[in-house]
């Protein structure tokens, strides 16, 4: 089977843009889960990935994304 390399390139393009479209914090949030989620030295550090997400959702870009669905329009975040 060979590897559509264009369509790889589109989707991994897409991929791209899609994260982008977010929160700076909940970028922030993600990667400090996916490290504790693979940490190898040691069980993961939940408390500092909890703390991560709990900064999200406590923020102004939250509660701005959340107006922005239901607003039907794109959000304007402000936080980085």
């Amino acid at each position: 089977m060979l590897l559509d390399i264009p369509a790889l390139d589109g989707a991994a393009d897409a991929l791209a843009r899609e994260l982008a479209a977010n929160t700076p914090l909940s970028l922030v949030a993600a990667k400090i889960a996916f490290q504790e989620l693979t940490r190898r030295n040691g069980p993961p550090d939940r408390e500092r990935a909890q703390t991560a997400a709990d900064r999200c959702y406590s923020s102004a870009d939250y509660a701005e994304g959340r107006r922005a669905d239901a607003e039907k329009r794109t959000p304007v975040f402000t936080s980085c």
